[in-house]
């Protein structure tokens, strides 16, 4: 494994990222990242794990808000391509940040910061800030 969170390799002439971890697998339901009540497992006990996991969490809410607030095509649904357009990215790329299957670099949540007025950086008080609330038993987190 690669010592940053992207590395890069060819395979057959095309050039496939690799990455450390992915967002959503620290949800209990992976296929809910992105999107409202999503159940987070426990918290990890290592400080890189729970670095990712931290930044899960960010990430999340973060794309909560691009995909409800983002644009939309003429039906109301979530309009990718004009999405990524506005960013600078390959739909499949915003695809991948905004449903938890890579991680996103800090530059990407700036500009989603900048160009949709996300609000993902907690304000810090406490390390507990960085995780979500402690509101559900036997350690499952939900965010709304």
């Amino acid at each position: 494994m690669c010592p940053s969170a992207y590395h890069s390799c060819l395979r057959k002439g095309t050039r496939v990222a690799q990455y450390q971890y992915s967002p959503r697998d620290f949800t209990t339901t992976p296929s809910r990242f992105g999107r409202k009540d999503v159940t987070w497992k426990r918290k990890p006990r290592s400080v890189s794990k729970r670095a990712q996991y931290a930044a899960s969490v960010m990430q999340h809410n973060a794309a909560r808000i691009v995909i409800d607030d983002g644009d939309e095509d003429e039906t109301g649904s979530p309009d990718l391509e004009a999405t990524a357009r506005r960013l600078g990215v390959t739909v499949a790329t915003l695809r991948r940040k905004l449903y938890g299957e890579s991680p996103i670099r800090l530059d990407e949540l700036i500009a989603w910061t900048l160009e949709y007025g996300v609000q993902a950086f907690p304000e810090v008080n406490s390390l507990e800030d960085l995780f979500p609330p402690r509101s559900q038993p036997k350690g499952s987190r939900t965010t709304r």
